[in-house]
């Protein structure tokens, strides 16, 4: 039998992930993009799987482009037909022989100012070499065994992603939940019913024992909130969405119906 669920890895993981996503917005406010008329937005991510080619994680930058310059209408059109190169959106951060850092990037004009270099500086290295993010971090994804029903759990620094089908709907749902924003969203083809009943069996898909490490385990197991409820209204929807507001007391976390 699976020892660890899917909601034992959210309730586990939520303050870690909270306190990663908000170093990296800290980044974002410390880079400046405002000479490049063309980007929209950028986030900073971390790119971290040592099972392959990169033996330490890295940050790097992603660029949402502007709508409504040129430029982007044509990125938009060149997706639409499947012809748009991804990548150029994303550049790996780096630092000069100076210490300072600075971003890979040719499509777009984005930099970090001298004067927020020492802060960023340290903001990037307490992600790096955080614990959390070289172990528990390295391979985001999680299945059960055999990946029975088509599900899966990926687990990003911004969100904790759970997919597949269940007993209640033979149809792909997808349940986000974003741990600094405190909300949550269920999502799945407009039309297509949703309900409590189908969010409860998503939150408890037991997980393949092979995905965690012994680091993973020991995290889980002596997390204070890994043993509390996740309080789930009753619902039952076709609009395709439900978004949730989450709130926390010492008993559980409340997902409460927008």
């Amino acid at each position: 039998m699976e020892k660890y669920t899917t909601k034992d890895v959210l309730l586990s993981t939520k303050d870690k992930l909270a306190e990663i996503e908000k170093k990296l917005n800290r980044l974002k406010k410390l880079t400046c993009t405002k000479n490049d008329k063309n980007i929209k937005s950028i986030r900073y991510n971390i790119s971290n799987n040592q099972h392959h080619d990169k033996k330490e994680p890295e940050l790097t930058c992603n660029v949402s482009w502007n709508d409504k310059r040129l430029k982007g209408m044509i990125k938009n059109l060149q997706v639409h037909f499947n012809l748009y190169i991804w990548g150029r959106e994303t550049g790996k951060v780096v630092r000069d022989n100076n210490g300072d850092s600075y971003i890979i990037n040719d499509d777009y004009h984005m930099y970090i100012p001298n004067g927020n270099q020492e802060e960023f500086g340290a903001i990037s290295e307490e992600i790096l070499t955080d614990e959390f993010v070289r172990k528990f971090l390295d391979g985001f994804w999680f299945y059960p065994k055999g990946n029975a029903l088509n599900q899966s759990m990926m687990v990003f620094p911004d969100r904790v992603e759970i997919r597949g089908l269940t007993n209640f709907a033979n149809y792909i749902t997808n349940f986000n939940y974003f741990p600094a924003e405190k909300t949550a969203k269920l999502k799945t083809i407009k039309g297509f019913e949703l309900s409590d009943g189908i969010l409860h069996e998503l939150l408890n898909i037991p997980l393949d024992d092979s995905y965690f490490s012994d680091y993973r385990k020991k995290y889980i197991d002596s997390s204070a909130a890994k043993d509390k409820k996740i309080i789930i209204p009753e619902f039952n929807i076709n609009t395709g969405e439900v978004d949730f507001n989450v709130e926390e007391d010492n008993k559980g976390i409340y997902l409460i119906k927008k």
